[in-house]
């Protein structure tokens, strides 16, 4: 299984038993990768904590980083050597194809480091300094949430800009 070759199995038994995989009906296009979620149930006393709201909103931040996680798969899976290309038109696709690439990987590490790394070690000195379960709480929903989820630009507030996002992740898609 997939935990097997991952960190997961370095997880606690009990940690990994609360997680489910579902597949979504999302629509016509159905290809495995638009309709995959990791869904986690939260027992007592972490529901305080990870309430229906904020896995909903992991949920949606799973769901954007899968996407990137796809596309960047088929850019790289897109080259196929037996397609007959002259010369320069070979070299502009490489050159295209490599700039996409290069802006997935950029836009991947904002995502991975620029914003949840940093806001995870924000919410940990937060909880550190925690002296009740109510500081947890709004340092988790209100502070690490809210930033991650801004800036990558999954809330109301930065629709227009996840659009556009969405359009140029789109274009690489269709080109990959």
């Amino acid at each position: 299984s997939a935990i097997r070759t991952s960190n997961a199995q370095f997880e606690h038994h009990k940690v990994l038993e609360n997680f489910d995989v579902i597949l979504e009906e999302q629509s016509d296009q159905r290809d495995g990768w638009n309709e995959f979620a990791l869904i986690y149930h939260a027992e007592k006393p972490l529901d305080m904590i990870f309430s229906s709201s904020s896995l909903s909103q992991y949920r949606q931040i799973f769901k954007f980083l899968w996407r990137l996680r796809r596309i960047e798969h088929q850019l790289y899976s897109s080259w196929d050597p037996k397609v007959q290309r002259d010369m320069m038109e070979e070299h502009r696709w490489f050159i295209i194809r490599n700039e996409m690439m290069r802006f997935m990987s950029s836009l991947q590490f904002y995502a991975s480091f620029d914003v949840i790394e940093r806001s995870w070690t924000d919410l940990w000195e937060e909880v550190q300094t925690a002296t009740n379960v109510d500081q947890l709480i709004e340092a988790h929903s209100s502070r690490f949430l809210s930033s991650v989820l801004t800036l990558l630009f999954l809330t109301p507030q930065t629709r227009p800009q996840l659009q556009h996002l969405f359009g140029v992740l789109d274009a690489i898609l269709l080109f990959a």
